[in-house]
């Protein structure tokens, strides 16, 4: 299966180690951590499980891990931010985040890596301006 980032109504910035996008279809504001943005930008082109992971390797240093992957290929999906192929085989049971560290067995450093996706509501601009 190919998972491709959606490119419409989608406005993308880097700050620091992290992603910002904003959604403007739902006016909401996406926060993707080094991981998530990581698996997010190696949709642009197009990927399966094993090129997510392969790009959270060679570019985070994180295991080369298959569930890995799909928890950020899962994410990003929640968060309406890639598409899969709907032909395809869908995604295995989902994974919880507590349960891929639990596996990966690796310490903090690791569990803060690991893919994550925050979604914030952009205020209506006649709230924003009673602040």
């Amino acid at each position: 299966m190919k998972y491709r980032t959606r490119t419409i109504g989608l406005i993308v910035r880097d700050v620091g180690d992290e992603t910002i996008v904003y959604d403007r279809e739902n006016d909401t504001f996406k926060r993707l951590n080094a991981s998530a943005a990581t698996a997010f930008r190696r949709c642009q082109d197009g990927a399966s499980l094993g090129d997510i992971a392969q790009a959270l390797a060679d570019e985070l240093g994180l295991p080369l891990d298959d569930e890995l992957a799909q928890l950020a290929v899962s994410e990003l999906m929640d968060a309406d931010l890639i598409t899969g192929d709907t032909d395809e085989v869908p995604l295995p049971t989902r994974l919880s985040r507590r349960a891929v560290v639990k596996r990966i067995s690796a310490g903090a450093v690791v569990a803060a890596m690991v893919p994550a996706v925050e979604t914030m509501v952009a205020p209506r601009p006649a709230y924003a301006a009673s602040y």
